[in-house]
């Protein structure tokens, strides 16, 4: 019986555990982007390798070179993804 009594007011703390404040969203209006930040372009247009070059920021620049330098995963996913089919049966 203590047991079971145990039990219930172990799963009535977990479930109060449970519970937290009642927040309440604030609504918040929509950003228009710049008219600058816009394209035209077809859906089924290319991306420029290089894209964000384009923002013309150096920071920008520099961290996404460094860490297209650092980072082995992204050419080594390209590979295993060519070599995928000529494996598969």
């Amino acid at each position: 019986m203590k047991a079971r009594l145990a039990l219930t007011a172990g799963l009535a703390a977990a479930l109060a555990a449970c519970a937290g404040p009642n927040v309440r969203a604030t609504s918040v209006a929509p950003v228009a982007p710049p008219v600058a930040w816009r394209t035209d372009a077809d859906p089924a247009a290319t991306l420029q390798r290089d894209w964000w070059r384009s923002f013309g920021d150096p920071t920008l620049v520099a961290l996404v070179d460094k860490a297209l330098a650092n980072n082995s995963d992204i050419p080594a996913s390209h590979l295993g993804h060519w070599a995928f089919p000529s494996t598969a049966g």
